[in-house]
């Protein structure tokens, strides 16, 4: 990743991809670091507790859309032909091992994408943190399609149904 140099009057200061990653995250940004730093060693990201548990109003809060889709619509198709297998622990595993690394891998493709727009610094910091952050709003409609989602299945699997 390309350094930015920040500061004019004042010696001048080299803006690193962490600091665009910081910016991106936005809330709890240095847990996200620590698991950057963590898959620099290791190769790996750590574990997602929340990712783990609320997967789709964690996709949706860390503004991970696309995922979010494929993750409907992989439930949608698994329930459609498999209508009595509940996949959600499974994904809930997965994403738990998957979500930071998957969620860095994210922030690292839009922070390029934004990065080759050669914007002055404040414009760049400003769309970085706009890209990036969290939604309150998405966090809401994803835990909505969840409880509707297991609603739905306790009403297809109730001795009354």
């Amino acid at each position: 990743m390309a350094d930015i140099t920040v500061g004019q009057g004042e010696a001048p200061r080299i803006r690193t991809f962490r600091d665009d990653l910081s910016d991106f995250i936005g809330p709890n940004a240095e847990s996200y670091l620590r698991s950057y730093d963590l898959k620099a060693k290791r190769g790996r990201a750590g574990f997602s507790f929340v990712a783990a548990f609320f997967t789709l109003p964690w996709l949706m809060y860390r503004k991970m859309y696309g995922a979010a889709g494929a993750l409907l619509l992989a439930g949608l198709v698994i329930g459609f032909l498999l209508p009595h297998v509940t996949a959600g622990a499974g994904i809930g595993g997965v994403f738990g091992v998957m979500g930071k690394q998957l969620y860095l891998s994210h922030a690292e493709a839009k922070i390029k994408k934004i990065s080759a727009r050669q914007l002055s610094t404040e414009e760049h910091i400003a769309v970085i943190s706009r890209a990036g952050g969290i939604s309150w709003l998405g966090a809401t409609l994803g835990s909505i399609i969840t409880l509707v989602g297991v609603l739905s299945v306790f009403l297809v699997h109730s001795p009354h149904a």
